[in-house]
């Protein structure tokens, strides 16, 4: 197993999330570390792990050079991951102390899947404001929890990775390419992950390329879409007044 964590001047979060790794109850995987060149401390935080993780005897690797957005730097660790499953887990994101033990257990019991999930607790300035898990089966109404994903190596191989051309929704996407790909989808009524709610996944501009997409895959008529669109920009323009 493969954990990815992308991270560019990612200094006030970024030892929360090595550290949720760090700690994990199973050991039996590797860590990769995706830097973008960061300019603030994120790379000296990230060196003073690499004497930990050798301790717990989990690999551990990182690079910092410069990149051309998240997904470039998600796929770039996709490209060098040496697991048979990789989890993507964002730099202000965590997981359940006991979440890799949980997905390895799955693995085992259904070599079959492709896509393992779970659920995520969702925080706003670190107060719960839901626990929630979507089924794949309802990827036609919205994204499932990222930061719970668990993708065969061997699937990204055949279906490819993060579609570059997207800044916010790549992720959806891919899964929805799985999906629409017949690839097999398991969703583990367990908390696996936190995610930090207070990010850039609900700017304007990601509503707009989430509609986009939508269009692309069939999942909302012309009108509808136009609807939503100028529901956008009014509410956008109310924010900024």
């Amino acid at each position: 197993m493969t954990i990815i964590t992308v991270s560019f001047n990612s200094a006030k979060t970024i030892s929360k999330t090595i550290e949720s790794v760090l700690n994990q109850t199973y050991t039996d995987f590797e860590y990769l570390i995706i830097d973008g060149d960061s300019t603030d401390s994120t790379v000296d935080i990230i060196k003073q792990y690499m004497g930990k993780f050798e301790k717990r005897g989990i690999q551990f690797r990182w690079i910092s050079e410069a990149d051309t957005g998240i997904y470039n730097a998600m796929n770039k660790g996709i490209s060098q991951a040496r697991g048979k499953y990789i989890g993507i887990l964002n730099s202000d994101d965590t997981y359940e102390l006991n979440a890799l033990q949980i997905v390895s257990s799955q693995i085992l019991l259904h070599p079959e899947v492709q896509v393992f999930h779970g659920l995520m607790r969702y925080l706003s300035n670190g107060e719960l404001t839901m626990v929630h898990g979507r089924s794949s089966n309802r990827l036609n109404i919205g994204m499932i929890e990222h930061p719970t994903c668990f993708v065969a190596k061997q699937t990204y191989q055949t279906f490819g990775a993060f579609d570059e051309k997207y800044r916010f929704v790549a992720d959806y996407d891919l899964l929805l390419r799985l999906k629409r790909n017949g690839c097999k989808f398991l969703l583990i009524e367990e908390i696996l992950a936190n995610f930090d709610e207070n990010g850039a996944g609900n700017s304007y501009q990601s509503r707009v390329e989430l509609l986009e997409l939508k269009r692309r895959y069939g999942l909302s008529n012309g009108v509808k879409i136009l609807y939503q669109r100028v529901k956008i920009l009014i509410n956008e323009l109310q924010r900024k007044e």
